[in-house]
């Protein structure tokens, strides 16, 4: 799990365009400690700090719903828009199964928190891969009008040069 929030946080980041050196390298060293905190918090040692950790999770996951949201508020395009959503509906997940004293009596949603955000970002990869692809198309179209227009320029030129040579 700490491994989805730390790539959504980077990605946020990447995707956002900001470039935040400290907080990329905190993320990473976040994410190789982290595994080593879970197990101490399992096994019963460290403290209380230990075994609260996993708040750290929490808050790393509003870190990254804000920094889309924020994006979305900035681009204001449908696909800001949804990725926010997508983080929020993670978020709201997280909050009733980690957060409340008593969650909600319904059935464990946490391996469905993540779904939303994968569709998501499948649809943003998909979109932009048809975009390309037309654009590719198009441009290969114009391409090829280009070199038939210079085709019949070549042949208008050596038919020129060969009534000059035959003149000659």
């Amino acid at each position: 799990m700490e491994a989805y929030i730390v790539l959504m946080c980077l990605f946020a980041l990447r995707y956002g365009g900001w470039h935040r050196p400290r907080l990329e390298r905190w993320l990473w060293g976040y994410l190789i400690v982290s595994p080593l905190l879970d197990y101490a918090s399992f096994v019963g040692i460290g403290g209380w700090v230990i075994q609260q950790w996993w708040l750290m999770t929490f808050v790393l996951t509003v870190v990254h719903v804000a920094i889309f949201w924020t994006i979305a508020w900035q681009r204001k395009t449908l696909e800001t828009l949804g990725l926010a959503i997508a983080g929020s509906f993670k978020l709201v997940i997280s909050a009733n199964e980690r957060l409340l004293a008593y969650p909600i009596d319904l059935p464990r949603y946490q391996p469905y928190a993540y779904l939303p955000m994968f569709i998501m970002i499948g649809w943003m990869l998909i979109d932009r891969f048809v975009r390309s692809l037309n654009e590719s198309e198009k441009l290969n179209a114009e391409l090829e009008k280009r070199v038939a227009e210079k085709h019949t320029e070549l042949a208008r030129i050596q038919a020129r040069i060969g009534d000059a040579v035959d003149c000659v």
